[in-house]
């Protein structure tokens, strides 16, 4: 018993707090705040296609000013890159929602 307390009493002089409850089951975690995150983020992914669409397309300036751009950019003027792009997004937006939504079943 004795050597309990001093330790107890060490632990408190270095600031660590024993565990209280140690018989007591401990709760399942959850995900909480990390799957919001996540959540928004693949909200985020199914909704930038119109986004990205919408400053592609909405003014014929701004529409040459990104095909005439550098390597990457040049080819958003192409249909098939387009639908490449937005599927690829919806597609990544799907799977981390569909993976929250199972993490959170379980």
């Amino acid at each position: 018993m004795r050597a309990s307390t001093g330790l107890r009493q060490q632990m408190q002089e270095w600031g660590i707090r024993a565990r209280q409850g140690e018989g007591q089951a401990m709760k399942k975690p959850t995900l909480g705040k990390v799957a919001q995150l996540l959540l928004g983020a693949g909200l985020l992914l199914i909704v930038s296609p119109v986004v990205i669409y919408w400053f592609i397309h909405g003014d014929a300036e701004r529409y040459l000013w990104i095909i005439n751009g550098p390597a990457p950019f040049d080819s958003l003027g192409s249909g098939p890159i387009q639908l490449y792009l937005y599927a690829g997004l919806v597609i990544s937006g799907g799977i981390v929602i569909a993976t929250v939504l199972v993490a959170k079943r379980r």
